[in-house]
């Protein structure tokens, strides 16, 4: 639920926060940002690949995809939930690389590119915070890249699985390991780059190991323990409560280079 005392961007805020605080100041400026919020119907197109966008989207409520296509075939590949900026990118792509589409009735909060890249010209510390989320973003699909090329069915829809209960769990919408995916059996079959056969196999097999439960859309993980081991799964990518490492010391003056790098070597034999 919105209202006045709720700012649009208060969701996104939480995120950061759970990470690091801002300063004060930062933290204000932030929520004083001009948005727009705006609902979407389920399978709206709230962006599409290969157009030019002049906003930055946050998710409110609701659930929403990236997409890309090939072969006339669109297909999912990453997932964002409430309080997630979808396509921060953006802010320096000319044209978009991948539509984005809502899966339930979602609301969204529009932001104007100009008044983010002021933001973060007039606060460092919370451009860096923003930063580091793109870098999370990076880190979720680098993790879904291994999941897909890497394990088998019933582990890759495991993995998922986790890390939806991860993130749903972080903002209130999972609890005990029970939570909701407004996703049907084909859209996470193609999240996973699974056969709709496959994808319907090894949810069977799960269940009759007894790792998860489902009725509906709602997923219920029975044994937490046993399916991060047999998944491999460490939720530390997703940097949930992670503080940034703003103040990690990093040496990269010549000087600290040894003189031989400093110069041109002749080439040397193979």
């Amino acid at each position: 639920m919105t209202n006045d005392t709720f700012p649009p961007l208060a969701s996104y805020l939480a995120k950061l926060e759970r990470r690091r605080s801002l300063p004060p100041h930062e933290r204000d400026a932030f929520l004083e940002l001009p948005a727009v919020q705006r609902h979407i119907k389920p399978h709206e197109l709230v962006l599409k690949e290969g157009k030019t966008a002049d906003h930055c989207v946050f998710v409110l409520h609701g659930l929403i995809s990236r997409q890309k296509s090939a072969n006339r075939v669109s297909h999912i590949i990453s997932i964002n939930f409430p309080g997630d900026a979808v396509d921060m990118q953006t802010l320096f792509f000319r044209e978009t690389d991948h539509t984005l589409v809502a899966h339930e009735p979602t609301t969204i909060v529009e932001v104007p590119h100009g008044a983010i890249i002021e933001f973060c010209d007039r606060n460092p510390f919370a451009a860096k915070m923003l930063w580091h989320d793109t870098l999370v973003d990076s880190a979720v699909f680098r993790e879904w890249a291994m999941n897909i090329g890497h394990r088998r069915a019933p582990q890759r829809i495991g993995f998922l699985l986790l890390e939806f209960e991860a993130r749903l769990a972080a903002v209130g919408r999972s609890c005990d390991g029970i939570f909701e995916i407004n996703l049907t059996q084909q859209e996470l079959a193609s999240a996973l780059g699974l056969s709709l056969v496959h994808m319907n196999k090894s949810l069977r097999r799960l269940r009759e190991e007894k790792m998860i439960a489902t009725r509906g859309r709602e997923i219920h993980i029975l044994d937490k323990p046993r399916l991060v081991k047999m998944v491999g799964f460490d939720p530390n990518y997703l940097q949930i409560e992670t503080a940034p490492a703003f103040d990690k010391p990093v040496a990269f003056a010549p000087s600290s280079y040894p003189a031989a790098a400093q110069t041109s070597a002749a080439p040397g034999p193979l």
